[in-house]
């Protein structure tokens, strides 16, 4: 595409619209701690399963369309890679980089949707109702992220590497990547990003 000539965003813009689930879910959890009758976890769970509903939602569309851009822009670009500009990571010193720890976040997330599901099932007695391939996705990112070094060195659209739950998409034609870019772009402009959930052939 000639708007990338001079290089391909390393956010396409999912950060703005997007939450970082630690930052909620921890909170919740010393709040549902505070708690020590069970009809109040009980009611502290049921109002809250909407908005829990959501951000694991949201969470879970962050790591595909993080997987589904640097698909996107490796292989459309493959025969004329662009520079990936604003990347952040790459900027950081040597003690900011040993910080970047995907792994621990990935684990956190199950963690807590394992202990999430045991109470909704102990208290209400029903799982917490999410899509059951969350956990392939995140398992999915992790692989993106080790494979990509936490993207610590990540300059160019032909040093991405892309997971094996993602590789399928280098069978489309440049014209049907660019039917998942104009995707991802509709999401965001909508800035309900667990859109990315349905985009059908594109989903893990």
């Amino acid at each position: 595409m000639n708007k990338y000539e001079q290089g391909v965003p390393f956010d396409p813009g999912y950060s703005s619209i997007s939450v970082y689930l630690p930052e909620h879910a921890i909170p919740f959890l010393q709040e549902m701690e505070s708690l020590k009758a069970p009809h109040q976890k009980k009611f502290r769970l049921s109002t809250g399963e909407k908005a829990l509903k959501s951000l694991i939602n949201i969470s879970r569309a962050f790591y595909l369309g993080c997987m589904l851009w640097g698909a996107y822009v490796h292989y459309r670009f493959k025969d004329s890679p662009r520079n990936i500009l604003d990347n952040p990571y790459i900027k950081l010193n040597e003690e900011e980089a040993g910080k970047v720890n995907v792994n621990q976040e990935i684990d956190f997330t199950k963690e807590f949707l394992i202990r999430i599901d045991k109470d909704y099932k102990y208290f209400l007695k029903k799982p917490l109702d999410i899509d059951k391939n969350i956990s392939e996705i995140l398992e999915s990112y992790r692989e993106f992220a080790n494979i990509n070094n936490n993207f610590l060195k990540t300059a160019s659209t032909s040093d991405i590497k892309i997971p094996n739950s993602l590789k399928h998409i280098q069978n489309l034609s440049n014209a049907e990547l660019d039917i998942l870019h104009d995707k991802i772009y509709e999401v965001i402009k909508s800035e309900k990003l667990d859109n990315l959930l349905s985009l059908g052939f594109y989903r893990i």
